[in-house]
């Protein structure tokens, strides 16, 4: 586990000291950076956060080198419409045609395009991953994370600033948010999207899967209104969205000076649940893997799932050699996973006779279909 400064142990809603440990997240390491946390609540306020973190510079290594954002520009994928369109959605009442907007985390741009088509024109986004400013043709997209943004972004004169998908991943939440807020008008208003803590999903879903190499701060609707209330914000607008392959979303939009007094998160049972729901799922497939593998493998995924279940390996049957890792993400190949190579699907051409894990839950079926249209000979083993 990472060596740490006792900041990281802070609740980031209340900055209370003392907090309930409830699940160790470890981690293999990727490309070098240990990503594991501890999965904790404030046993003031209520707050669910990842505690003994890595530093923020580990972060942010991890989004220059490995975001999944840069990468050949694609198609924008139905759930990222979704996302989009609901922030429009919200967003457009408070709005007029000339509105300066910003989007911080804005990935390749898909939000961005959606208010370009809606009529709006000053538009401004940042993302750490260097390509993700040439996804989409969105002119003044630059690159670089939430503390370059009074660098690259005219804070000063915005009328909505979105953060969707964004506070999750903030390992130094508070201050980070704080200075960025402490930048804009009085009369800005801020739309944040985040994962809905009251619906993280532990059944017909990746074990576990709520606790990523990135979602690190865990916001249910109460918390959320208690953190932008204790930087001076109140909730303006709110929808709980069931997205299509994902926990639902909370989007809700601020405006400042009408904070409320801070209220006790309740939703320790909802977590507390998926934890162990999640637990028994993931022995299951982990007794599936030990009565499945009998000899040398590959792996099939590179992501938050695998570098879960590499830990795990060891214990299930030291005799079974894992041999590599495959991923079709070109950022990730020629990185390693722990001390395993991650290379091209294509690579399996080489070893026919070598069983193929797929270390994916959501997307199984699919990786199975894609090696069989491939032509990839080599058994496929499902954990689930």
């Amino acid at each position: 586990m990472n060596s740490v400064s006792s900041w990281h142990r802070h609740c980031p809603v209340c900055a209370t000291s003392q907090a309930k440990a409830l699940y160790t997240n470890t981690m293999a390491t990727i490309d070098g950076l240990d990503m594991s946390y501890v999965v904790s609540r404030c046993d003031n306020c209520g707050f669910h956060f990842a505690s003994n973190l890595p530093s923020p510079d580990t972060y942010s290594q991890y989004y220059r080198r490995l975001s999944k954002y840069d990468l050949p520009a694609t198609v924008p994928s139905s759930l990222e419409q979704q996302r989009a369109t609901h922030t429009l959605n919200i967003c457009r009442p408070f709005l007029t045609r000339n509105a300066v907007i910003a989007d911080i985390g804005c990935g390749n741009g898909t939000l961005l395009a959606h208010f370009h088509h809606s009529g709006f024109s000053a538009l401004h986004g940042l993302d750490p991953a260097p390509q993700a400013a040439t996804a989409l043709g969105i002119a003044k997209i630059y690159q670089g994370g939430i503390q370059d943004a009074p660098s690259n972004l005219p804070l000063a004169n915005l009328n909505l600033l979105c953060l969707t998908g964004v506070l999750e991943h903030l390992p130094n939440l508070r201050l980070d948010m704080a200075a960025l807020l402490g930048k804009l008008p009085p009369t800005a208003k801020v739309l944040v999207e985040v994962p809905a803590l009251e619906q993280f999903r532990s059944q017909d879903s990746e074990p576990f899967g709520e606790f990523s190499l990135e979602h690190i701060q865990y916001f249910s609707r109460i918390s959320l209104a208690n953190f932008m209330s204790n930087l001076g914000y109140g909730e303006l607008a709110f929808d709980r969205t069931p997205l299509d392959g994902a926990s639902d979303s909370l989007f809700a939009l601020f405006g400042r000076g009408s904070g409320q007094a801070l209220r006790i998160d309740d939703s320790a049972p909802q977590i507390e649940s998926y934890i162990e729901k999640s637990t028994v799922a993931w022995n299951a497939a982990l007794a599936k893997i030990a009565k499945t593998i009998q000899s040398d493998f590959f792996i099939y995924g590179a992501g938050s799932h695998t570098a879960r279940l590499i830990p795990q390996l060891h214990r299930l049957d030291p005799q079974a050699k894992l041999r590599g890792i495959v991923d079709s993400n070109l950022n990730l190949q020629g990185k390693y996973l722990a001390e395993y190579p991650i290379a091209s699907p294509d690579w399996l051409n080489r070893h026919p006779d070598c069983p193929i894990l797929i270390s994916s839950y959501r997307a199984q079926e699919a990786i199975a279909k894609g090696l069989k249209d491939s032509g990839i000979p080599n058994q496929v083993i499902r954990m689930y």
